[in-house]
């Protein structure tokens, strides 16, 4: 053996030597429509250090699905949490991440909280288009629960309800929870039927308070005052009436 070959030889048992000593992680690997899965334990790649199970879900309208995805992944782009989304009235995205750093027991389930439908007294911009990088505000919409931020996204929608999957692009505005606003790319929204990709978040942003929630908010403090100040000068008018008043 001449001395490229012996150096090629010495490499490949240093590769093999390192590559052993490397405890790759292993995680159950699966993605079904519904809320779980269940999947073989299949080894990580390199930099893969996180067991993910991520459950999305999508409203339509009055059609909804939900789906979930357990896999390898990196910790940065799992993104443990909550995350909500409403484009419009009729279509909403909810993502739920489980991120465990170690090997995760087969057949964990994660759950996403009930869906608040209780208006917050925010509002944003709202429009929804498909086969389009941009779309233009359609009107303004109420937001719920803790869907606090307004934002202007795009990205991916892949139709999976047929063999063939089908792929086209879309941008929305509408109501989100803060956690939207974080810094990333690629999140996916995968719910068995759907999968919404966000490419980019060209807009987030805190939104404003509607005008008849301010108002609200305003008589609710201005009236207990007022009625404090009218009980006073009653008050004030029968002392005087009745020579009763203390000097």
């Amino acid at each position: 053996m001449d001395a490229a070959g012996m150096q090629t030889c010495v490499a490949f048992f240093i590769l093999s030597a390192l590559v052993d000593a490397v405890d790759l992680l292993a995680c159950e690997d699966c993605s079904m429509p519904g809320n779980s899965c269940d999947g073989m334990m299949k080894p990580c790649f390199l930099g893969e250090d996180t067991c993910g199970t991520i459950l999305g879900e999508t409203n339509l309208g009055v059609e909804g699905s939900s789906g979930t995805l357990k896999t390898c992944t990196e910790y940065k782009a799992c993104r443990a949490g909550v995350m909500t989304m409403t484009f419009s009235p009729p279509i909403t995205l909810r993502r739920g991440a489980l991120c465990l750093q170690e090997e995760s027991p087969r057949n964990e389930s994660l759950i996403l909280p009930p869906k608040n439908t209780t208006q917050n007294g925010f509002s944003c911009p709202v429009c929804y288009r498909q086969g389009s990088e941009s779309c233009t505000t359609e009107g303004t919409q109420g937001c719920t629960g803790s869907e606090n931020h307004c934002v202007y996204v795009t990205g991916m929608l892949d139709s999976l309800e047929d063999i063939t999957a089908a792929t086209t692009t879309f941008a929305a505005k509408g109501c989100a929870t803060k956690s939207v606003c974080e810094p990333r790319r690629g999140v996916s929204v995968y719910s068995g039927v759907f999968s919404y990709t966000i490419a980019k978040i060209k807009e987030c942003r805190q939104a404003p308070l509607t005008k008849n929630s301010a108002n609200v908010h305003h008589i609710s403090w201005t009236k207990p005052i007022s009625l404090f100040l009218l009980a006073i000068s009653i008050a004030s008018a029968s002392c005087f009436l009745s020579h009763t008043c203390l000097l």
